[in-house]
């Protein structure tokens, strides 16, 4: 999903039109640790990561008025939210997930004639109430149904671009789910 970075564009649009370096603008700012300031401007300017702090020094080092710098940012939130939208709205493969063991969630086949949200919702009930394990039914990028170990629904959770309570695994930061062939 691409999205839009004005907000950094802007600030390095004006670092250059003053003709700073990211050095230079470290040693202004006041860092001993030049390489640490660099790394802060350029996670602004690449739209990585975005430090406060450090966003309020830059900008009255740089001269740009709060007001610019909110209408830049509400237009990067705006255009990701708009993008995400865009994302989440398209049609995917439904998915069930157990959480065979704390920390451990795999993904089970679907079987073939499983075709409706709600035949997934009854499968996965049934494969909770089985194996003893909690299920997610991953019916869209969108909605999730949990499905306590007994079978009971545990609720239905619905992402949004700020949380995406759908079940995964994560190492070094990246997000994943194994998936097995078989449901047993």
């Amino acid at each position: 999903m691409k999205v839009s970075n004005h907000l950094g564009e802007h600030i390095k649009a004006r670092r250059l039109e003053l003709g700073l370096g990211r050095g230079e603008v470290a040693r202004l700012l006041g860092y001993s640790n030049v390489n640490k300031a660099c790394r802060r401007l350029c996670d602004i300017e690449d739209g990585r990561r975005l430090d406060k702090a450090f966003l309020v020094q830059l900008t009255k080092l740089l001269r740009i008025e709060p007001q610019i710098i909110q209408e830049k940012i509400d237009c990067d939130r705006a255009e990701f939210v708009a993008a995400w939208n865009k994302w989440a709205d398209e049609p995917v493969p439904i998915q069930i997930a157990v959480r065979w063991i704390p920390g451990f969630i795999a993904g089970v086949r679907v079987p073939d004639d499983v075709k409706t949200p709600e035949q997934a919702v009854a499968f996965g009930q049934s494969l909770a109430a089985q194996k003893h394990k909690k299920v997610f039914v991953i019916l869209s990028r969108r909605v999730t149904v949990g499905i306590k170990e007994s079978g009971e629904i545990d609720g239905q959770f619905d992402a949004t671009p700020a949380d995406n309570p759908s079940p995964f695994m994560e190492l070094s930061g990246k997000k994943f789910l194994i998936h097995f062939n078989s449901n047993s």
